[in-house]
């Protein structure tokens, strides 16, 4: 089954409003996330994600709710779909990360770059899975995962649509959302907004 991720900047709207008027209904509880992300030296993951260059990837460390329980994610994007490999309670060090990526033929030699945190709201729809995400911060971190500067507040609101279905039409996503729709990578905000600073 192929995967279709679609996002919205929603940070002009009213999300309680979005929420009345698309008729999305709770599925689970709302919850903390936080988000390692790992880049080469010369930051070759996010110049490609910021080109648009397709195949491209994404490696992460993910947490919930602020327990030091991981999740090992790697995201391959296509031109037309997504494809996501989760490894559940992954025990965090650097060579153990490294001699996983092997395991899935990634020989980069990558490091952790940026930690992004934020709020998360699930919800499902006549269409899809939605979920927004809320208080969005940045800060950089180090081969331990520890913090190595000050946070970076961003006050966008993004809204994801998540799909997986093979015969996808996104003109009916997006006219069900009447949202423009906006290519958004935490990842790639952060940095920039990083940059922007230093």
């Amino acid at each position: 089954m192929k995967r279709y991720e679609i996002k919205f900047d929603i940070s002009e709207y009213n999300m309680f409003k979005i929420i009345r008027d698309y008729k999305l209904k709770h599925l689970y509880p709302q919850r903390t996330i936080q988000s390692f992300y790992f880049d080469t030296i010369d930051y070759n993951y996010f110049i490609e994600s910021e080109e648009g260059q397709t195949p491209r990837k994404k490696i992460r460390l993910r947490t919930y709710n602020n327990k030091k329980i991981y999740s090992l994610e790697i995201k391959f994007t296509n031109a037309y779909h997504r494809k996501k490999i989760v490894i559940k309670n992954f025990a965090y060090n650097y060579n153990n990360l490294l001699l996983q990526l092997k395991k899935l033929n990634i020989n980069e030699l990558i490091h952790p770059k940026l930690l992004v945190s934020y709020r998360r709201y699930y919800f499902s729809s006549t269409i899809g899975r939605v979920t927004i995400d809320k208080n969005i911060n940045y800060q950089k971190i180090n081969n331990n995962l520890k913090t190595s500067s000050g946070k970076i507040n961003d006050h966008k609101t993004i809204l994801e649509l998540k799909i997986n279905e093979n015969n996808f039409d996104k003109f009916k996503a997006l006219k069900f959302f009447n949202f423009q729709e906006s290519r958004n990578s935490k990842y790639c905000n952060g940095i920039n907004l990083f940059k922007k600073m230093y």
